[in-house]
């Protein structure tokens, strides 16, 4: 019987080249060019952040306290807010938590930005932190999944704020693109993807 491909049945398809590069021996460093790839690729194929204007408006409406905390957070859970896809769901999910944080009163800045930059947070570990520990076992300690998780995202802080930045002029991603990497190393994807496993 044939090995199984443990990365092509637990990883999304378009999120496995990081993975194999994982595999292949890669660091946090060389891995960050895929996964903004990996989720410029995504956002577009959802058409964006689905109703983004109306989840922003429900988030201000409820810190002004205009709107209750079970008012928002029912509008969130209904129709008028389902988006097709899983994304669509991770994007109720992201607004959801604002509303929460908004009632208690710890939502600060621009709530168009958190929105999004919580959009991405989600996408990031539904995809690719939380599929880790079951294709790679050695990274199944949380305190090591964290410590690849936070190099990852300090890898790509600043492209990220760069992709949120075009989001929230451009909800429906049709410009949408994964911005450079600055990386302090060369990336050697392609040697490491061509690298024999021992």
């Amino acid at each position: 019987m044939p090995d199984l491909d443990i990365i092509a049945i637990n990883v999304p398809r378009g999120w496995r080249r990081p993975c194999r590069l994982l595999e292949a021996g890669a660091d946090h460093r060389e891995i960050a060019r895929p996964l903004l790839g990996a989720l410029s690729a995504a956002v577009r194929a959802a058409n964006g952040f689905p109703h983004l204007e109306r989840s922003r408006n429900l988030i201000e409406a409820v810190r002004a306290g205009n709107l209750t905390l079970f008012e928002a957070l029912s509008t969130v859970r209904s129709r008028d807010l389902l988006a097709p896809g899983y994304l669509g769901f991770l994007a109720q999910k992201a607004t959801g938590e604002l509303i929460v944080a908004a009632s208690s009163g710890r939502m600060q800045g621009d709530v168009t930005r958190a929105l999004v930059e919580r959009y991405f947070e989600k996408v990031l570990d539904a995809c690719f932190f939380s599929r880790l520990p079951i294709v790679f076992p050695r990274l199944a300690s949380p305190a090591e999944l964290d410590r690849l998780r936070d190099r990852c995202r300090q890898e790509v802080g600043e492209p990220l704020a760069r992709m949120a930045e075009m989001l929230c002029n451009d909800p429906g991603a049709n410009r949408f693109r994964a911005a450079p990497v600055r990386s302090r190393i060369r990336h050697a994807t392609k040697e490491l993807l061509e690298r024999p496993l021992l």
